[in-house]
Formats: structure tokens, sequence, C-alpha cells
């Protein structure tokens, strides 16, 4: 069969860049124009036709767009394909949506994935030598990583691929011995996974670098796929007018910095981000500093064991103190500024963040380790802290029931006061943190900055995506961890209220623990405070508030803990293995 009766177009340079590549798993995109759809036909048709035993898997996230982009229309595959159809050598399968080469055994199969659960119930069991993603950012990371592990190809499959196709053909690619199974990413900076493609192929590599995964398996470092990441842009794709679909990109006068971001695939900013209209780096991120001691400091805690937590440390600017780090310059009175975090976030063998994956710390863990960043960086004069809900959830220590909250006030000496959770409390959070960061007409400047250390709140806020049900919401699947305790953080003043004075964090925190008392049936002390003489002589709560907790024992930091972490005071390792190490 000649190539061109079966595809009626040839690829331009980064098509062809991307087909042939040597890497395995390619994210392939980033502008609209870019010719992403051509090349997912083109590539499925050429396997079809010369590739032996292939199986092809074309997946978008709905029926609906799998049909207006392959199934329907003078560019359909059918009508790609038709004279392949014609003369028997194909065969179309309509109601079960396949392309089947007759002659050699190669498939091509379409599929959708309307709901989370469809990936995994329809491709169990599969065996995907080649995956063709269609705007990959709008499947889910955990839909992501399920069709990554369908992808496998047996030893004979192999040898009959390297006999059967035409030699022309393997010479095109730069690897044909290991160019099967691969898998293809294609999108825009879009979707609940923007965030996690980002991350995987964009943080830490250039365009067109090509680098090697691993997965470790008992003890082993195994090689699993090589990636790549190669930019798509409308000047790559020869079949459209530059000019005039810029213009129409550029014409989108609500959100110019959308249509920009579509113009120049800048991955960035999320296209359908929380905050994309309001969060830029260069108008809120500000060089490193510590606030100093007479500023008013607080933090804002999200709990997390199997995905990450995040702790945040927030201040007010006074409008009189000059900082020397940012020029000596005077931030307006009520600027609040987010210079600290600590966020837990596992890492892979080769000390990169795994997405959305925490390190199953216990929460005196988390606690100490707050505790030696607010040591090291001489953090005073921490007044408030809150924390969402769950951290008053039951947890089982010993023969006693006690919240993550009660751990951390015993153990470490960090008390929480429980964040507003309440009808309506997460959206008007949401609405508070766009208020704050955005420039209003009569400023200069926002209301809300973010030192440059906080690299895990930069990074999270910026590709949050909304919620596809609820443009005023957050997608909950989305790593959302450091801005949730953004939200905590920021929730007095987005009530309109001043920050609580200790002596009220002090009440409250005591009318807690006689609630607490009575559902331990009668346990009447379950934080110890009765063996504290100085807590009943206290006469002012502020005191009681202010009272530097007893100086715990330095760690030793030894050279046989891969990280330095050793506990003295019990001769017990921590496994600090893959905490994400605070600058210094």
């Amino acid at each position: 069969m000649d190539l061109s009766s079966a595809i009626s177009f040839t690829p331009h340079v980064k098509q062809a860049m991307a087909a042939f590549t040597v890497a395995t798993e390619i994210l392939y995109g980033g502008a609209a124009g870019g010719g992403k759809s051509f090349f997912v036909k083109f590539i499925a048709c050429l396997l079809l036709c010369f590739v032996p035993d292939i199986n092809v898997y074309i997946m978008r996230r709905n029926y609906t767009d799998l049909e207006d982009n392959y199934l329907l229309g003078k560019e359909s595959l059918e009508t790609l394909l038709e004279p392949a159809i014609k003369n028997g050598t194909v065969h179309y399968d309509k109601q079960k949506r396949i392309f089947k080469n007759v002659k050699s055994g190669a498939f091509i199969r379409l599929f959708a994935s309307d709901h989370e659960t469809d990936i995994e119930k329809h491709l169990r069991g599969k065996e995907i030598h080649v995956g063709l993603i269609d705007e990959a950012t709008l499947f889910t990371p955990y839909q992501v990583e399920y069709i990554r592990t369908r992808l496998r190809m047996n030893e004979a499959v192999k040898q009959s691929i390297r006999l059967k196709t035409p030699q022309w053909l393997q010479d095109l690619f730069s690897d044909f011995e290991n160019a099967f199974p691969r898998i293809y990413w294609l999108t825009n900076p879009t979707g609940p996974s923007h965030g996690y493609f980002k991350t995987e192929f964009l943080d830490d590599h250039n365009e067109f670098d090509i680098w090697q995964m691993y997965e470790e398996y008992k003890d082993e470092l195994i090689p699993t796929f090589k990636r790549q990441f190669i930019p798509a842009k409308i000047k790559d794709n020869p079949s459209l007018d530059e000019r005039e679909y810029a213009g129409k990109l550029l014409s989108m006068r609500q959100d110019r910095a959308v249509g920009l971001a579509l113009l120049e695939g800048d991955w960035t900013v999320n296209l359908s981000g929380l905050f994309n209209d309001v969060f830029r780096k260069d108008d809120h991120v500000i060089p490193n500093f510590i606030p100093p001691y007479h500023w008013k400091k607080w933090t804002g805690f999200d709990w997390g064991s199997t995905q990450p937590f995040a702790h945040l440390w927030l201040t007010e600017a006074d409008g009189e103190t000059p900082i020397p780090e940012l020029g000596n310059y005077i931030l307006p009175r009520g600027t609040i500024i987010v210079f600290m975090e600590a966020y837990g976030i596992a890492k892979d063998e080769r000390g990169r963040p795994i997405y959305n994956t925490g390190l199953k710390w216990s929460p005196q863990q988390c606690g100490d380790w707050f505790n030696e960043i607010e040591e090291k960086y001489r953090i005073r004069n921490v007044l408030w802290q809150f924390a969402g809900g769950d951290l008053w959830n039951y947890q089982k220590i010993g023969d006693m029931d006690y919240t993550k909250a009660h751990e951390l006030e015993v153990e470490c000496g960090r008390s929480y006061t429980r964040a507003d959770s309440g009808p309506g409390s997460r959206k008007n959070g949401w609405e508070n943190i766009r208020s704050m960061l955005r420039i209003k007409p009569n400023e200069e400047m926002p209301r809300l900055f973010f030192c440059e250390r906080v690299k895990h709140l930069i990074r999270t806020i910026s590709d949050l995506p909304r919620d596809p049900k609820d443009d005023e919401d957050a997608d909950t699947e989305a790593e959302d961890h450091a801005p949730d305790a953004l939200r905590y953080g920021l929730m007095p003043i987005y009530r309109g209220k001043d920050l609580p004075s200790p002596a009220q964090i002090a009440r409250e925190q005591r009318e807690q623990e006689e609630r607490d008392a009575k559902a331990y049936g009668g346990f009447g002390d379950p934080l110890g405070y009765e063996q504290d003489p100085n807590y009943k002589n206290q006469e002012n709560e502020d005191e009681i508030f202010e009272k530097k907790p007893q100086k715990k024992k330095s760690l030793d930091y030894g050279d046989s803990d891969p990280l330095g972490y050793t506990s003295n005071s019990k001769s017990r390792r921590r496994r600090y293995s893959r905490r994400d190490d605070y600058e210094s």
C-alpha cells in the first residue's frame, strides 16, 4: 500500500520530531493551533498501515470531543483511511470504534473516559503499544498514571515488528529497536493535570531535553521511559495563517493573559486556573527575608499524610520598617507576606518531588520540623496558628484517642486554632485570596506577597485548577494543600475581623480541652496541664499563652543518618529521608 493513499498530509518539522524521537514518553504541545490533532491522525495511520501487530490507542476525556476530532468530517480517520478501507486492507468497526489492518493485525482503538473509573474498567488487562492521549491535562493524575501502567509489549510482538516493518520506516526512527511501547501526551496548559505535567516534564528540564526515568524495585533502579517535552506553537504549523489565528486568540478581551498563554503555550499559566487572572510571579514574588521581631506573625497549616502537608508562616507589615533585602523599601501597613513554608512532599530516588504524594509523617514529626525551622531562622513572636478541621479528627495513641492537634500540643508545644469551616467558608477563602492578589486600579501593588522560598505555594497556587462543576471553587483532586493552608491563614482577614488575641486563643483552647475531657469519659486532664504548677497560678491569660515552652533537647546531626536527623531523647531514628529541605 502506498503511504500517500492512506495518509493525505505530510508532517511538519515538530510533528516529525515528535513522531520519531528516541524518547518513549513525550509531552507534545503547548500553544493552540500547534497541529496536535493532525499529529495524532498521522502517527496512528502510519503505524496502522506499516507496523504489524501494533496496538494504537487514541484517547480523549469525553466521547463528544473524541467524535468531533476523529470520527466526523472531512478530516476524520475514516476519511483519511478511505482508500485502505475500500480495497479491504483496513476494516472499520463503527460500534467498537476500531480500525483494524486485516493483513498485519495492527489496529487503532478510540476510547473516551467520561468518568474517573472508566479508565480502569475499560483498560484493565489491555496491552497498549502506542498511546495517543489528546488533551491529556483534562485527565486526572490518577487516570494518567493508570494509562501509563497499560503500556507494555511482549518480546514476540517486538520481534515481529523488527522483522516485518519496512526498512525505510525503521530508518526514520532514532532508535527503532527500542521505540515501543511509547506514549504521547498532547495538550495545552490547562485542566486538572496541568500541575502534574508541569512538575513531571517542565520544572527541572528544558525544552527538547531527553532523560531516563527509573522506578525502584527490590532495591534496584529499573529503567522505564525516556521522557521529552516538545513544544508546539502556531508558527510551527504551516497549515494555519499565524497572524489571523493569533488575532483571534488575542481578541479575548475578558482575559488577555489567557489568549497570550494559548498563543505562546505558556505553562506558567494554567488556563483553567482559579487564580490565573490575578497571580503573576513578577507582581507577587519578592526576595526572601525574615520579618522583624515586632511584626505580627502567624501560621496556616493544612494537614496531610498520604498527601502532602503544608505549613505557612505569614506576617503583616507595619508600614514603618525598611527591609534591607528589598532595598530598604517600606511595605505599606497591612501588607501580608508569606515568608516561610514547610511542605511535606515525597521524593523519588533522584530527589525529585512525587506529585501530590505525602511523607506519611506523624503529627509529632511535623511539629518537630516546624520547631526546627523557627529555631534555625529565629522566627519569633508567632502569636497565632490556624489549621484545617481534619487536625481535630481522632486517632488512636496507645489506649487513648487523641486528636492530631493534641499530639502537636503535647509533644511539640504547638497549639492550633481551628479555622472556619462553616458553609461557604471555602469559597469565601478563595475569594479573599483573589481580592488580596488583585492589583486595584488606584493602587500600585497587591496586598499579598510571597517570598521566593515558598516555592511549593507559588507552584501550586499558579497551577490550581477550578472545579469542573463550580468555577468559584478549586478542584479538590488537584494539589491544593499549600493554597488551603494560605486560605486558613487568611480567614480572619476575609471575615473582616482582627486576628484573635493570645488571651482569646488561650480561652478557646481551654474550653476545647474541657469538651475533650468529657469525650474521654471523664479523663479530666488529657493534656496534663494540672501537672504544670505554673498553669494554675497564672491570672493573666496572655501570660499563659506567651509562656515559653520548655526547651527541647538538641538533636544530634550524625553522619550516619542520610539527612542527619536522629532523636537523642529516645535513641530513635526518624525517617526524614524524603523531607523537602527548606533553604538555608
